[in-house]
């Protein structure tokens, strides 16, 4: 089973590309990333990397 990722908000809004969270500031972006299955969602995401970096980037996104 694939794992689904968090799309990354910085990303998104100011360059309107569809990126992991967990892909994000290792470095050069790598494009074939932004293929992979992601979500908005916050409750659908099983990638474990993605709900740690997450938490870490965006602590205001989630409330409480």
């Amino acid at each position: 089973m694939p794992k689904i990722h968090m799309e990354d908000i910085r990303l998104c809004n100011n360059a309107g590309i569809t990126f992991p969270v967990c892909a994000v500031g290792n470095g050069p972006l790598d494009c074939d990333k932004s293929h992979w299955e992601i979500t908005h969602n916050f409750q659908l995401v099983t990638c474990k990397k993605c709900l740690k970096a997450f938490h870490k980037h965006y602590p205001w996104a989630r409330g409480k």
